[in-house]
């Protein structure tokens, strides 16, 4: 009888991990699906590399700090006795405020009410096309782009008085 239950735990199948990660590059904040496609498995422990786990078959995840994460889906059999790991990454950029201010030429002078648009490609900023954002000053001569990537904008400002146009 021992030997035959000790032939019958051996012939459990071995669990194998597997996840899917609804986006692996998000911003923070930003809200993560992870579907755990495991098969032969009893349970799972999530690891999400930020010192924060779940033991959810398929949990959601936010991160609060932009970086690289390594996630581990640890699966295991009804015994515990038989387990497998993997392991993804996962990265999380910062997302920005951009303020500009938009002077009249040669002077001191702030701008209001003038459009402002940014581009993050040189030909698309040269040919007015496939703006990232657009705003309006405001009577201050500024605008805000929120939460929007890092990355370096070229801007295009215009305002027509008296039809003048100010680049």
């Amino acid at each position: 009888l021992i030997i035959m239950l000790i032939m019958l735990a051996s012939c459990l199948k071995s669990p194998v991990a597997s996840f899917d990660i609804s986006d692996t590059k998000v911003y923070t904040y930003d809200t993560i699906h992870f579907t755990n496609t495991s098969t032969n498995y009893y349970g799972q422990t999530w690891d999400f590399g930020d010192s924060t786990g779940s033991s959810e078959e398929n949990p959601d995840h936010i991160y609060s700090e932009a970086g690289l994460y390594s996630v581990e889906l640890n699966v295991y059999n009804k015994t515990n006795r038989k387990k497998d790991i993997i392991y993804n990454s996962v990265l999380v950029e910062q997302l920005t405020d951009l303020v500009v201010r938009i002077y009249y030429a040669q002077t001191n002078n702030l701008v209001p009410a003038c459009t402002v648009k940014i581009y993050t490609d040189q030909f698309d900023y040269a040919y007015n096309v496939n703006e990232k954002a657009k705003g309006i000053t405001n009577q201050k001569g500024i605008v805000w782009f929120r939460n929007i990537e890092e990355a370096i904008y070229y801007v295009s400002a215009v305002k027509i008085e008296n039809s003048d146009t100010l680049s």
